[in-house]
């Protein structure tokens, strides 16, 4: 006699487990788990994190929560983000547990290479009143957390992560599948996430939109391996939920591999030096050092092009040069271009009295605009002039 199939509603499949192979009992679990597991509510108030790239709430839902990004107009590379603390049904382990949701990053139409701006999803573990922490101002590692990126450049400015995990689609991440000293991991067990949506970017005209749907924690534990037989079974698990569209018509979806583009920044100073000189015109000397160029941006050490007109003071010599040189900023984040150092080499040539070939080195501190260095200039004068001197000014890169 002939058995009728099952009929299943549209939009439930069914999964068959073979008899005999305990990996494929594993993953039916796992997709049995993940398709049971409670879609997390992103309905809450949401709190600024702020910074210099802003990110503000579209709209959101118990399902999916819309959050678009704009750099400010300063020229240095910078972080922002929201976070929303979400509560969860139960107490996890860190261990076979997964955190997966849906993932786009709409960029604006007609915007800049999109390489120039990274999006990041950090989750913070938390149980009862104490939570991990994330530090993503100045680039150190999460803590009890994990931290996925695109894999753009930007990113470096902001946090450190080896993840980069966020594509269009579902993204699954094994909560304790990482490194504590350089990216984050779970350390312990949690009832509750603090949920970060972040932005890092360096290109002021850069917009777009980060669309985060079908919030999951799911916890699956291995099946043991086993060599007894396995009783045939048919189960009906829900299709999973398609991705989330953006709230708002943008639909030019960026998904450029790792790589940055450079971004181009003013270099202005002004500078008082005094010291001395060896070789024939020895003794004292002092000058008024005002130069410009640019900085070739991509990270925290830019890269600097430029020129200086060394004007000596009275009788002393005035030299022009031509600098290059690079940048190391303090720290990153925001607030990490404030502070660094600089070092540029060249060509330059003694203008007054005489005109004789030669070369520049100069090194400078800064704090803020204020900058301090020093600078040794040769001219190849018959008397081979060598001047030495101590700087004082004031500038940008």
């Amino acid at each position: 006699m002939k058995v009728a199939e099952p009929v299943y509603p549209p939009n439930m499949r069914r999964v068959a487990f073979a008899c005999t192979a305990s990996a494929m009992v594993a993953t039916t679990a796992s997709a049995q788990t993940r398709a049971g597991a409670p879609t997390l509510d992103l309905s809450g108030s949401w709190a600024q994190e702020p910074g210099w790239t802003k990110l503000t709430v579209l709209s959101s839902s118990a399902s999916q929560v819309s959050v678009s990004y704009e750099k400010g107009k300063s020229y240095y590379c910078g972080c922002g983000g929201v976070r929303l603390r979400v509560p969860l049904e139960r107490t996890f382990t860190c261990k076979d547990t997964t955190l997966s949701f849906d993932f786009q990053d709409a960029r604006a139409p007609g915007a800049p290479s999109s390489r120039g701006t990274s999006v990041s999803v950090t989750a913070v573990f938390c149980k009862g009143d104490e939570c991990g922490s994330v530090r993503t101002t100045n680039g150190q590692y999460a803590d009890n957390a994990i931290v996925a990126t695109d894999g753009r450049d930007a990113a470096t400015m902001c946090w450190k992560s080896d993840r980069a995990a966020l594509r269009s689609g579902r993204v699954e991440l094994a909560v304790a599948d990482g490194d504590p000293t350089r990216e984050g991991a779970c350390t312990s067990d949690f009832d509750a996430i603090q949920l970060y949506i972040q932005a890092a970017s360096c290109s002021p005209a850069e917009t777009g939109t980060i669309t985060i749907g079908n919030l999951r924690v799911t916890n699956t534990p291995a099946a043991p391996a086993s060599n007894a037989p396995l009783t045939p079974q048919e189960s009906p698990v829900a299709d999973p939920e398609p991705p989330p569209q953006p709230s708002n018509d943008q639909s030019h979806n960026a998904t450029t591999s790792a790589g940055g583009s450079w971004s181009i920044v003013p270099s202005l100073h002004a500078a008082l030096g005094l010291g001395g000189a060896v070789g024939g015109d020895s003794g004292f000397r002092a000058s008024l050092d005002i130069g410009g160029g640019v900085g070739f941006y991509r990270d925290n050490a830019p890269w600097l092009l430029g020129a200086s007109l060394i004007t000596g003071f009275g009788a002393y010599p005035t030299y022009v040069s031509v600098d290059f040189g690079k940048a190391v900023f303090a720290g990153k984040g925001q607030w990490g271009a404030l502070a660094g150092g600089m070092f540029t080499i060249g060509p330059a040539l003694r203008v007054h009295p005489g005109v004789y070939p030669g070369a520049e080195l100069s090194v400078r501190a800064y704090i803020l605009l204020f900058q301090v260095g020093a600078r040794f200039i040769y001219a190849a004068t018959p008397s081979a002039d060598a001047q030495i001197e101590g700087t004082l000014g004031v500038g940008f890169l």
